[in-house]
């Protein structure tokens, strides 16, 4: 593949001067040397949306500390009794929905799947309660913001982007507050601490707050587009490859 100046290229991407390789070989060695020659980053234009604290724009330490706590985070969900229990349940409540609808868009469905798994597991909340569905609202701001131009003007994706992830902290610092006063009235949830992933979240003292509300943005947008486009893409080649189709309805009746 070749840019439209050659393999490797200068330009800008969000008002920031840019490198642009599409050298397989230079790229696997940018890769090789990442934290010795190279370190990892976004444009700036993206870290005012993201926030400071986000694991995807701190780098060296900060970045491996948080790095190592996600992997903590996603084990101590993952070996949860209700962990499958509650997946289930949502991808059932999902399916129950296509019965009154003639056609189903897979990707769309499939990120709410996605959405509504993260924001249980993380947050413990239900796909039918309202905070939920303001979440996703202002999560899929977010998300158009994300990479639009970076113009802080009202009305521009990026403006509202920064709004709404601003409107998603709160929400999730009220969450938060909520489960703390739950912990402080109730004794016996207090002995629990430690078996959700926000009650781990709360319990850490080397985090200041607006951390803890940006690992649970980051969970968020880690899980979200890419899992669900994962999703889509094995039922899209399903489609085309009734043979694989049907070696996996064999395996999952012999299961």
């Amino acid at each position: 593949m070749n840019g439209r100046y050659g393999k490797v290229f200068k330009t800008h991407l969000f008002c920031t001067p840019t490198v642009v390789s599409c050298d397989q070989e230079l790229n696997q060695f940018i890769l090789q040397n990442e934290d010795k020659l190279f370190q990892c980053s976004y444009p700036k234009p993206i870290h005012g949306i993201l926030g400071k604290s986000s694991m995807i724009v701190v780098v060296g330490d900060t970045h491996k500390r948080l790095r190592n706590l996600a992997l903590t985070l996603v084990t101590t969900t993952k070996s949860k009794p209700s962990y499958l229990n509650d997946i289930e349940s949502i991808a059932i409540h999902i399916l129950s929905s296509w019965k009154d609808k003639s056609i189903v868009f897979f990707c769309e469905e499939a990120r709410k799947f996605t959405f509504s798994v993260i924001v249980k597991q993380v947050l413990g909340l239900s796909p039918d309660e309202p905070q939920t569905s303001k979440i996703l609202e202002d999560f899929l701001t977010f998300m158009k913001g994300l990479i639009s131009f970076p113009l802080y003007i009202p009305g521009t994706s990026y403006a509202k982007a920064v709004k709404a992830r601003a409107r998603i902290s709160f929400t999730v610092k009220s969450i938060m507050e909520e489960r703390r006063r739950k912990h402080g009235e109730d004794s016996a949830k207090q002995q629990q601490k430690g078996d959700h992933f926000l009650d781990v979240l709360l319990s850490l003292t080397n985090l200041s707050e607006d951390e803890k509300v940006s690992f649970v943005l980051d969970s968020l947008l880690g899980g979200y587009e890419t899992t669900s486009l994962l999703m889509s893409m094995a039922v899209f080649f399903l489609g085309q490859s009734p043979s694989a189709l049907q070696q996996l309805k064999v395996h999952d009746h012999h299961s």
